[in-house]
């Protein structure tokens, strides 16, 4: 009975996710949510965080993202970064026209201070985002690059 016992013991732990894939599952699960094919792509690129993960990159270009999914995301970010997850290292959500100010706005108030680089070339932005990106640049102390343009 011991042997078995132990045996299942083993085959959960085996299983069960890493404290860091534990911790973005919530971001994992909103890219899903998206249904778009770069997201399901980044999200599955989560799912192989491991324990010694301190940071991660979060790259999700060109997927047609809209408003609605760019909040989801930063709502997830922000979950991760609650919960002392892995820090955002780089962000880049480039060639998402749909995303427009509102989206990038969501997004800049959600992504953590540990964020160094962040990239939003091509995303229908104004003068309003803009302003908003140089804003949160000039509070990021971490912070070695901005890519913004169109």
């Amino acid at each position: 009975m011991k042997k078995l016992s132990g045996a299942i013991l083993l085959s959960l732990l085996w299983c069960s996710p890493s404290y860091a894939e534990f911790v973005v599952q919530e971001l994992i699960d909103a890219l899903v949510e998206t249904d778009k094919p770069k997201s399901l792509e980044v999200a599955e690129r989560l799912q192989l965080i491991g324990n010694d993960v301190d940071t991660y990159d979060l790259i999700i270009r060109k997927a047609n993202l809209s408003v609605d999914d760019a909040e989801k995301i930063a709502n997830a970010i922000d979950r991760v970064s609650e919960s002392k997850g892995p820090a955002l290292h780089t962000l880049s959500m480039s060639f998402n026209q749909d995303l427009k100010d509102q989206g990038v706005l969501a997004v800049l108030g959600k992504i953590p201070n540990t964020t160094t680089v962040i990239a939003f070339v091509e995303c229908g932005i104004t003068d309003i985002a803009g302003q908003a990106i140089i804003d949160w640049a000039l509070e990021n102390k971490q912070l070695t690059g901005i890519y913004i343009e169109g």
